[in-house]
């Protein structure tokens, strides 16, 4: 756990004042949290929530925000040593910044939301919770039939911290979990590992696909024509990683051609998703609104806090960014 409680640097051992710039949707929130902690060494030099009152900064230390807005904020800010992300990705950030400026990410905190969400959709369409409630408006009285969980077979694209989460948490209703990642991991949770270029013999034999992956190069599109073509028609998809993971044409097509059970989609290339997107209306779609796993300024600014105890004292800091492989 990440400590929300006031801290204190003694000066007297030598610690730089720092100079800190916020750019997030909850600028004040995090100014408020930080404030608290009474860092005689961290002055917050500017707090924003929309990137047009940011003023032009002569130096800044440690920039913590959103990366979407952080990547807007970066050349207004000729030096910075630290980059503190408020979000689990970073794609806008590394596309955008030099690769020898630290940036951290945020992991410990979302697994609990993501695997809640996850699993309250697996019980949806197995409890057949749709089909019950049309019996309830049609007064009939019938059963249909609820498949338990249980030996059923879960997928998951992203075996980072969230998607183990989710995995150990399926694990406990007895399924069979498989797990797409760039490196073999051996956990307990996990039956069987595969990487993306075994989606041949991997995709056929989901009965449930959870997508979990970061934004990069590499995962841009994974899910698209030729992997749908593998899952079974039976399948349902599940999106709470990242929106450019899944070719949202094919998707739609095969979902239109009932090539697929379901989808349950958390996240889209544009947000909010446009009126005009055929996906609002399509029977066989819930959309979450990118709700999924939702950063809570608490938690946020107990890993940053952290993280700031570590770089006052030139330790390693927690959740180092790679940015060679973007996450």
């Amino acid at each position: 756990m990440f400590t929300s409680m006031p801290i204190t640097l003694d000066l007297a051992l030598g610690v730089n004042m720092h100079k800190l710039l916020i750019v997030s949707r909850d600028a004040d929130a995090y100014r408020e949290r930080i404030d608290a902690h009474q860092i005689a060494s961290l002055d917050i030099v500017q707090a924003v929530s929309d990137i047009r009152d940011l003023a032009p900064q002569d130096r800044v230390d440690i920039l913590l925000g959103d990366p979407d807005m952080c990547a807007q904020s970066l050349h207004r800010i000729p030096e910075i040593d630290w980059i503190q992300s408020t979000w689990a990705g970073v794609k806008p950030i590394v596309d955008t910044q030099k690769a020898s400026t630290l940036l951290t990410g945020i992991k410990g905190v979302f697994g609990e939301q993501m695997r809640e969400y996850v699993m309250a959709y697996l019980l949806h369409f197995n409890r057949q919770i749709d089909e019950f409630k049309q019996l309830q408006q049609r007064q009939e009285w019938l059963q249909p039939r609820c498949a338990p969980l249980s030996g059923q077979t879960i997928g998951i694209l992203g075996l980072g911290s969230i998607g183990l989460e989710v995995a150990h948490t399926a694990k406990h209703f007895g399924m069979k979990v498989i797990g797409v990642s760039r490196k073999s991991i051996e956990n307990l949770s996990i039956d069987k590992h595969y990487t993306l270029d075994q989606h041949a013999d991997f995709a056929p034999q989901l009965d449930y696909l959870v997508c979990l992956l970061p934004h990069t190069t590499a995962t841009e599109k994974v899910i698209n024509d030729t992997f749908l073509s593998k899952l079974k028609p039976s399948c349902v998809i599940i999106n709470a990683g990242r929106a450019q993971s899944i070719d949202y044409v094919a998707l739609q097509n095969a979902l239109k051609n009932n090539r697929l059970r379901a989808a349950v989609l958390d996240v889209f290339e544009q947000e909010p998703l446009p009126q005009s997107s055929p996906l609002w209306r399509m029977s066989n779609v819930l959309i979450t609104q990118h709700t999924a796993a939702i950063s809570n300024v608490d938690d946020i600014t107990g890993v940053f806090m952290q993280n700031y105890l570590h770089f006052c004292e030139n330790k390693p800091l927690n959740f180092q960014i790679d940015w060679d492989i973007g996450y």
